[in-house]
């Protein structure tokens, strides 16, 4: 009875039974402590990635300043131009300003955060247009000046790889020392002016807000407010011309995707010589007035030069 009793008891309480429970438990343990590593990981890294497509903001002239989360395809500006081309003309406190309006269509990388360029000019309202035409109004907007940066924050997330617009109305003013940017410069002893760009290197920042980068191409229709007596040139044909009692409108046919600082325009009242091509392509020069004539030679070289591009690129150049 003894012997039993002792073999029962001895196979109860055998010393295999803690050591198992010893395992579990320290797998268990190393699982959860796994876990909480995993986590803690995959936080830093969605914290990296996130902070990592803004790291360059500080850097003005770094390629990659503003992430391309959010790539336009569109630019559909318009400029009113408040430019006393000469002496007889004044807008008054308006002189030698513009207002803008500029509608960015862009694919969404997702987020709720949208970052431009943007330097001299003054945001006065902005609206996104989501993909089902419902436009809401953005109210919080910030500027990083020292950076040339204009920062537009949503209460939504934008869905990924889906087309939103932009449009945003802007002012800003013409550059009178400086040859860039947008400026005006004077002729005919001074009594008159024309208004021109030069947007390299990163200028164009000051004519529209936009993603001012080389590699960030898109295209640009473009639409130009001016004193009527002026007429304006610009990367493309005429697509329309319309005159009312103080303004001319013209609007151009949409350029090919091309980079921010190509966009380029000039306003004014020069004469031009006009030539049309065997190819029916029009060629013009405009110049000073006092320079018409030497503007012969250069008219008349046009045709043999588009010939021998044409023929250098195999490409076919036309008007359209």
């Amino acid at each position: 009875m003894y012997s039993s009793s002792a073999a029962s008891s001895s196979s109860r309480f055998s010393p295999r039974r803690p050591f198992s429970a010893a395992i579990v438990i320290l797998i268990l343990t190393f699982l959860c402590s796994m876990f909480i590593v995993g986590f803690i990981y995959l936080l830093i890294i969605v914290k990296h990635v996130e902070t990592s497509i803004y790291e360059n903001l500080e850097s003005k002239w770094h390629p990659d300043q503003i992430p391309m989360n959010h790539k336009p395809f569109l630019y559909d500006l318009r400029l009113k131009l408040y430019f006393a081309w000469n002496k007889n003309l004044s807008f008054d406190q308006q002189e030698n300003t513009f207002d803008g309006s500029v509608r960015i269509n862009f694919e969404s990388g997702g987020g709720s955060r949208i970052i431009l360029h943007s330097k001299n000019i003054s945001i006065e309202e902005c609206f996104l247009i989501k993909p089902n035409g419902e436009e809401i109004i953005v109210n919080n907007m910030t500027y990083g000046d020292d950076f040339d940066i204009f920062n537009i924050f949503l209460d939504f997330e934008m869905e990924n790889e889906r087309n939103y617009s932009l449009k945003i109305n802007y002012s800003g003013k013409f550059e009178e020392k400086n040859k860039y940017g947008l400026f005006q410069i004077p002729y005919a002893n001074g009594q008159k002016y024309i208004l021109a760009t030069h947007l390299q290197m990163t200028e164009a920042r000051t004519v529209l807000p936009c993603i001012d980068i080389p590699s960030a191409k898109a295209q640009f229709a473009v639409t130009l407010i001016h004193p009527i007596g002026t007429h304006a040139v610009g990367n493309m044909m005429e697509n329309k011309i319309s005159n009312d009692s103080n303004w001319t409108t013209t609007s151009f046919k949409t350029t090919p995707f091309m980079s921010t600082y190509l966009l380029a325009f000039v306003i004014s009242d020069y004469p031009y010589l006009e030539k049309v091509t065997k190819n029916g392509i029009r060629t013009r020069v405009y110049c000073d007035p006092e320079k018409i004539e030497n503007a012969k030679l250069a008219i008349s070289v046009v045709e043999p030069l588009l010939d021998f591009f044409r023929k250098i690129f195999q490409c076919v150049l036309s008007s359209r």
